[in-house]
């Protein structure tokens, strides 16, 4: 695994120090320690209750299930993360909404224009042929 410097400790490629370095490698693993809480693996699918970015989250196999907020992570059994998981699939998923934007407007817009004229020159042709 790489282990990144951090610039604002003052930390410089050419002049880390072994010591530093050494601290950087320990704070890696220790943090990757805490995101894993429980991991189930005796079976498959192998289920991990996970830290994540917003929260504590089940991952079975590619699915990732939200945990609901006065469930304490620490507790789950495989049979719970397994019925957690069949209650979400019956909920349908929030859809986000796609931003639009000045460049994604201004390219929809010139398909219709091109589209357009294309057609009004093959309507042209064929009144000309008769």
């Amino acid at each position: 695994k790489f282990i990144s410097l951090k610039a604002t400790a003052g930390d410089d490629p050419m002049t880390v120090t072994l010591e530093r370095a050494v601290e950087l490698i320990t704070a890696k693993i220790e943090s990757d320690a805490a995101k894993e809480i429980n991991i189930f693996d005796a079976e498959e699918p192998v289920i991990k209750v996970l830290n994540g970015r917003y929260g504590p989250y089940i991952s079975i196999g590619k699915e990732n299930v939200k945990i609901p907020k006065d469930t304490d992570p620490k507790t789950l059994t495989r049979e719970d993360c397994l019925r957690l998981q069949a209650e979400s699939a019956g909920k349908p998923k929030k859809v986000v909404p796609r931003r639009v934007t000045a460049k994604t407007l201004s390219k929809t817009t010139s398909t219709k224009k091109a589209t357009s004229k294309s057609t009004s020159k093959t309507t042209a042709k064929k009144t000309t042929k008769k």
